[in-house]
């Protein structure tokens, strides 16, 4: 069953994204060492989805084994605070690179109102069991209803072949200078 999160479950659902986004390509380029990657990643995590708290678009598995920050339309990561961020943890060529792949996001932010995926990630002992799929198809249904786009951007091949399955497309493929590339991908027709 899928949850809303409360307020109160933020470090729970932040902690199963943690746990779960632990080998992604672009976070540990960011924080290759274990230490500085648990040391920061939560709060990189609360930068670029945690609106999702205040907007009752957190969601989880009754177990909090498998979470989800959705942006509904209009709701964006702040990316200012995120450049900051990057700005204070990493250094030389790396923020350099970084702030390179992080305005090539910020530049593909679709122009009509879409939800966007933020983050989403399963406990690793939990992957396999279709959790993942529930909290993607409970947001779906939402969309379609309303005829929204919805936006995501996939550090992960065999991520992006799961999310042609529910219907996305990939947009474009978003690379700088010695960076792990992404995918972004659009579902869905705009809204009339």
């Amino acid at each position: 069953m899928i949850h809303t999160a409360a307020i109160e479950d933020k470090k729970r659902i932040i902690d199963t994204l943690v746990l779960g986004m632990s080998a992604d390509p672009v976070l540990r380029w960011y924080f290759p060492e274990s230490h500085s990657y648990l040391a920061n990643i939560p709060t990189f995590m609360d930068l670029i989805g945690g609106a999702a708290f205040e907007q009752g678009t957190a969601f989880h598995t009754d177990d909090f084994s498998c979470t989800a920050l959705w942006l509904p339309p209009n709701v964006h990561p702040d990316a200012e605070a995120i450049q900051q961020f990057l700005t204070d943890k990493l250094d030389g060529c790396l923020l350099q690179r970084a702030r390179a792949l992080e305005e090539q996001f910020s530049r593909l932010d679709p122009e009509n109102p879409c939800w966007h995926l933020a983050v989403i990630a399963c406990d690793p002992a939990h992957i396999g069991k279709g959790l993942g799929s529930e909290l993607i198809r409970h947001v779906l249904r939402i969309c379609d209803e309303c005829r929204y786009q919805v936006y995501l951007v996939s550090s992960s091949p065999a991520n992006a072949r799961l999310y042609e399955r529910f219907g996305f497309r990939k947009i474009t493929e978003i690379t700088a200078p010695s960076t792990p590339s992404v995918i972004a991908m659009m579902r869905g027709s705009a809204s009339g």
